[in-house]
């Protein structure tokens, strides 16, 4: 067995370069499965600590006002851990001297730090008791804005603006990302939270000694569902708007979306290019064995049992195996922290958790062994059951098929006479059939990889376009806290700039059915309006399912409620205690950003009780050049809670992609690897298996220029299968990827542009002609006398 060994260590210098690219193939796999999973669990490790040692509440209740007195009857439940009271509002914050965007005002205690969501001061200090005119600001929106300790920002209340200095910078788990709500998309600039005294919020918005939210931590072990039930109880008579889980805050669930999404990532990549890796494994491993027939047979007529001849190739995929997963170990912890590190600023994470985790180094060894081991059995095993006799001749399939001409050359012939220097790599094309199908096997294994990069960029135009192009027809929008009639409509209409205006009423409501609850905002609006245009992916037009007086909402709630188009649910909203509104689901439209359900105006009006026209929203078309100063003036209206030019909101969700473009290019770069990697591997074993009739056309005369020039026609010839194939399964991969990527807040569209297909056919075009560079460059350099021997 000790002869063997020196063989395979023999064999592996000889076809290092084989040998390497299949290295570098599995370690790519397993360095995907190390820094996915890994910065999947370093995410989780990371939060769940920022979680505990903040005390994040275990759920809020919101209310529309309560006295402070209700805070000590919820301190002393049972399974009440601890508990706080906040004074919250939400409203418009100069930032500069001509920008405004929306802000969240908390008024916390300045004597004492909070009991519930701690915050970390970063910078600066924090807020001192009896001063006044002073506010904490999230660190998210100070670094958007540049905003440092010692600035000023002014609240815009009642139109009104009120300067408040910045003593402090704070991290806040609440607020790891920015967003109002789940289906809020959160870019950093566009929303300031600021935590203020609560004396102080309570003189600036003119309100008594009270509170509007309450966040209670439950004690480890007691019932949550008790807890809150009991909660509800007491708050009950000061009207609960809302009560929000952990699992449910917007920061909370976007983070866990975005780890499960990593979760189901970091299989399915790596599962992909581990099965490429054991394809290319199996595919070298079965030419090895072909064109070793006469050694096997030599070796068996020497006396070695099958067993040995079996093992002796077996050990092959074990060498490239644990070589692959130990460069892939140390390259995936690499880049797995590198990962965690990129999290850890994005969500501002104060504290970092990266260990090394046993169980995964353990499966991504496992899983390397397992995918070399059934991709190296079957060609060891021909191996082994070759009799000696067999072996030692010359293999009848290779070279030695029937000289005919193919059909693909009759068809073409018939219209055109083909040159020689085309006829030569056709016919060889068909002559070596297997050796035909592993370059295109490997070479739609190369363009499946760089298209699945290459429609994450399409993915996100296409979200871009349909949502800002064709979805979203205004260009400003406006919240307010309070309602308003058509007179402030009409006030708004006569503002400079403005060319329309489309109100539209927001009730806040929970929906019921078959015993799921969903929290959501019902948007009221006319049939006849046109802010928002629907793609019905079931039942009629919305016009005609708003008249009727139905609701139209996204498929991804419909299914988390347990229903389809004609069934019916409940919308009760806090406004109108213990009233629940039947409604039927009359059609399905499909979104991309957030997850509205629609409702017409006078059914939102009639859940409210409220008589003649009234509003909470406003969706404007301006003139462009005017969107700023209106939204300044929107900001100056009474109750103003946010104000969103749509232009701006596009500016910054561009360069909140832009900041993840790094990650694609990386991602290219590594499918643009694999690829070479793969093709490479299977150009230097076609140069490997035709040494002698490669050598035996130089020594008759052939020159270099014509001999590379028939290689690389018969590999175009080749990619004229192998990129289409590749396409195809590139497509099929693609769609399976992004099927489970949809959230409340993005519903991600498999979908690839007709400039991928180019890009991808251009880059395996670029791979082919850059990978035959070191295969010829071993053709130009073989020994003519010794590579035309015969070895049979």
């Amino acid at each position: 067995m000790r002869k063997l060994l020196l063989k395979n260590w023999r064999d592996v210098v000889s076809r290092k370069a084989q040998f390497g690219a299949l290295i570098v193939l599995v370690a790519l796999g397993i360095t995907s499965y190390i820094a996915l999973s890994g910065s999947q669990r370093n995410l989780q490790a990371s939060y769940d600590e920022t979680k505990q040692r903040l005390a994040m509440a275990s759920f809020t209740v919101t209310v529309i006002r309560a006295p402070k007195t209700a805070l000590t009857r919820i301190l002393a439940l049972p399974g009440v851990e601890t508990a706080e009271g906040r004074l919250i509002f939400d409203v418009g914050v100069g930032v500069g001297e001509d920008d405004q965007v929306s802000a969240r005002v908390i008024g916390i205690p300045s004597d004492r730090r909070l009991r519930v969501n701690k915050l970390i001061v970063d910078e600066g200090h924090y807020l001192q008791p009896g001063v006044g005119e002073t506010a904490l600001l999230e660190r998210h929106f100070a670094e958007a804005r540049g905003v440092a300790v010692g600035d000023t920002l002014e609240l815009i209340i009642e139109g009104e603006r009120r300067p408040v200095r910045i003593v402090g910078i704070v991290t806040s788990p609440e607020y790891l990302l920015a967003q109002r709500s789940k289906s809020d998309i959160g870019l950093p600039g566009e929303f300031a939270v600021m935590f203020l005294p609560q004396e102080e919020v309570e003189r600036l918005f003119g309100r008594p000694p009270s509170f509007t939210e309450f966040e209670i931590l439950v004690k480890p072990g007691s019932s949550r569902a008790r807890v809150v039930s009991e909660a509800e109880r007491i708050l009950d008579p000061f009207h609960v708007l809302e009560t929000t889980l952990q699992e449910d805050q917007p920061s909370n669930f976007s983070i866990q979306e975005e780890i499960r999404q990593n979760e189901q990532l970091g299989s399915f990549m790596p599962t992909l290019i581990l099965t490429i890796a054991a394809l290319s494994l199996s595919i070298a491993l079965s030419r090895l064995v072909q064109s070793q027939r006469g050694e096997i047979g030599l070796a068996k007529a020497l006396g070695y049992s099958n067993r040995q001849v079996l093992l002796h190739y077996l050990l092959f995929a074990m060498f490239v195996a644990l070589a692959g997963s130990g460069l892939g170990l140390i390259l995936g912890q690499i880049l797995g922290r590198a990962t965690a590190q990129l999290y850890s600023s994005f969500y501002a994470l104060p504290f970092l958790r990266t260990p090394v985790y046993p169980d995964l180094v353990l499966s991504a060894i496992s899983l390397s062994a397992f995918a070399c081991l059934v991709a190296g059995v079957a060609p060891a095993y021909r191996s082994a059951k070759i009799p000696p006799a067999i072996a030692m001749r010359s293999d009848p399939s290779i070279g030695l098929v029937k000289g005919s001409v193919p059909i693909v050359e009759r068809v073409i012939s018939r219209f055109v006479r083909l040159p020689f220097s085309l006829r030569i790599p056709l016919r060889n094309v068909f002559r070596a059939r297997r050796r035909s199908f592993y370059t295109i096997v490997g070479m739609s294994f190369a363009v499946l990889l760089t298209l699945s990069t290459f429609s994450f960029f399409d993915i996100i135009d296409y979200l871009f376009d349909y949502q800002f192009g064709r979805v979203e027809n205004y260009d400003v929008t406006a919240g307010f806290s309070q309602s308003f009639g058509r007179g402030q409509v009409n006030f708004v209409e006569s503002l400079p700039g403005v060319e329309s205006v489309q109100p539209a009423l927001v009730v806040p409501a929970t929906l019921r059915a078959n015993g799921v609850e969903h929290e959501t905002g019902l948007i009221g609006m006319e049939p006849s309006a046109t802010f928002h245009a629907f793609d019905i992916a079931d039942g009629p037009p919305p016009r005609v399912a708003l008249e009727a007086g139905g609701a139209v909402m996204t498929p991804l709630i419909a299914r988390k409620l347990g229903i389809g188009v004609g069934d019916g649910f409940t919308a009760e909203t806090p406004f109108v205690e213990d009233v629940e509104r039947p409604i039927t689901l009359l059609a399905l439209s499909e979104e991309l950003v957030g997850s509205p359900i629609f409702i017409s105006h006078r059914q939102a009006r009639q859940m409210l009780r409220a008589p003649g026209d009234v509003y909470n929203s406003l969706y404007l078309d301006v003139d462009e050049s005017m969107a700023d100063r209106v939204r300044e003036q929107l900001y100056d209206l009474p109750g103003a809670e946010i104000v969103v030019v749509k232009q701006s909101l596009v500016s910054g969700l561009e360069e909140l992609i832009g900041a993840t473009r790094g990650t694609f290019i990386v991602l290219f770069a590594f499918a643009f690897t694999m690829g070479f990697v793969v093709v490479y591997n299977t150009f230097t074993a076609n140069v490997l298996e035709r040494q002698r009739e490669i050598a035996t056309m130089r020594t008759i005369g052939e020159d270099r220029t014509h001999l590379v020039s028939i290689i690389t026609l018969e590999n175009l010839l080749l990619a004229i299968v192998g990129i289409p194939l590749g396409i195809w399964l590139g497509v099929l991969a693609v769609q399976a990827m992004f099927a489970s990527f949809q959230t409340e807040a993005f519903a991600f569209t498999p979908v690839i542009f007709p400039r991928s297909y180019l890009y991808s056919t251009g880059s395996m075009l670029i791979v082919l002609l850059f990978s035959e560079i070191f295969p010829i460059r071993r053709i130009f350099k073989l020994d003519l006398a010794e590579a035309t021997k015969v070895i049979e």
